[in-house]
């Protein structure tokens, strides 16, 4: 059931790192990801800190996949 869950969890990492590639805003995001607003805050802060992906400021605040965000989908597809 681990391995489940876990995949699971790499497949949340991966679709918004996927859906913010080009950028997008941040209730964008999450109706593309189709997560439950507590979950996505959590995601998003964890993939933040990690420099996966990275909020920047334009007019309105938005995120971007960082370089080792789109690594790390490469990686994935390749799998």
């Amino acid at each position: 059931m681990q391995q489940t869950r876990d995949r699971q969890e790499l497949d949340k990492v991966v679709s918004i790192l996927r859906a913010a590639s080009k950028g997008a805003k941040k209730t964008e995001l999450r109706h593309r990801c189709n997560l439950p607003a507590p979950l996505f805050g959590r995601y998003l802060s964890a993939l933040t800190e990690l420099n996966l992906l990275e909020p920047k400021k334009s007019g309105e605040l938005h995120y971007q996949t960082t370089e080792k965000g789109l690594e790390l989908l490469h990686t994935y597809h390749k799998l």
